[in-house]
């Protein structure tokens, strides 16, 4: 029942966010009259979809942890994660709708984790001082 629920879900949400057909449309839009060459009209519509489908990744996920109390935990979790896939690079999903889901997915499992497993750490272990010694 939930996997079908995923599968129409993700069905909505690609017919929906068709990135390059919206990019295709604002950027003709944007650049009617305006003299600007193809050459750079391409590489705005190549550019576009790639912002619009962080944009809309970075408010779904933030949106649905606001709603399960995650926000906070999603939010550094996101922001720390794209410093370091800026230096790491990664795996890509095959489709738009399979990144989305992944990336709700995980982000939101993770946050769950970071905040309901810290309760079971000591308090200590997280805001005290090193106990080595200093050895002369």
């Amino acid at each position: 029942m939930i996997i079908c629920g995923l599968g129409i879900a993700k069905g909505m949400i690609v017919k929906m966010f068709n990135l390059e057909k919206m990019s295709h449309r604002i950027i003709t839009f944007l650049f009617k009259n305006s003299g600007v060459d193809e050459l750079t009209k391409a590489k705005a519509e190549y550019g576009l979809p790639l912002l619009l489908g962080i944009f809309i990744e970075l408010s779904f996920c933030l949106l649905i942890a606001g709603f399960l109390g995650l926000f906070r935990e999603t939010f550094l979790l996101m922001f720390f994660s794209l410093i370091v896939r800026v230096f790491a690079g990664g795996a890509h999903c095959s489709s738009y709708g399979r990144c989305l889901s992944f990336t709700i997915f995980f982000y939101i499992l993770f946050s769950y984790l970071a905040k309901y497993l810290s309760i079971f750490l000591p308090f200590n272990l997280l805001h005290t001082k090193s106990t080595v010694p200093n050895v002369p």
